[in-house]
């Protein structure tokens, strides 16, 4: 019987020493190359689509009372932008590209300040701009950022007709205008 227990303390032997004489290891480790690639980027659109916005000029409910302008708020302008650290900052202009407002009325428009579900640093509005055929900044201030798609997102744009002059006002002079926004540095 003794032999056999020599021969199992040589076997507890020879495994407790395999741990230290041959010893195994299961992690390795290698690496990869990432390339990373930002360009310049400044895309804006109105939505939620291109639809005409309609601002008639209603007439009174009662005789001697005044017609009213009217008011929509219907379009968001969404942007995005990714600009190189030395970059000017976007702003974003408007002014009428084609048409007139008749005589006697005045259409301005306002962006709202940011609201929605972007990030980043975005511009901020200049207020009511009277529209006309020179172009004047709405929004500055755009850094890198996204403002979210569509409706709710980005900066309500509210246009509003107004009667200055009830002296001009000529129901022959209705009319249709494209109002042009642009991003740029």
């Amino acid at each position: 019987m003794k032999p056999k227990l020599q021969t199992v303390i040589f076997i507890l032997l020879c495994f407790a020493g395999w741990g230290t004489i041959a010893p195994v290891s299961a992690q390795v480790t290698d690496n990869a190359t990432v390339s990373i690639k930002l360009n310049r980027i400044t895309i804006m659109d109105i939505e939620p689509n291109n639809d005409v916005i309609a601002l008639p000029v209603t007439a009174p409910t009662e005789a001697g009372l005044p017609a009213q302008g009217k008011t929509d708020n219907s379009k968001w302008l969404n942007y995005t932008c990714c600009l190189q650290s030395g970059d000017a900052d976007r702003s974003i202009t408007v002014n009428i590209g084609s048409g007139s407002v008749p005589p006697g009325l005045k259409l301005s428009v306002i962006a709202s300040a940011y609201s929605g579900t972007g990030n980043g640093t975005f511009g901020t509005s200049s207020g009511t701009i009277t529209l006309s055929a020179t172009a004047q900044t709405l929004i500055s201030g755009i850094r890198g950022s996204y403002t979210g798609n569509g409706p709710n997102n980005g900066h309500q744009l509210t246009y509003n007709l107004e009667i200055t002059d009830y002296s001009k006002l000529d129901f022959d002079n209705s009319n249709t205008i494209q109002v042009v926004y642009t991003i740029a540095d």
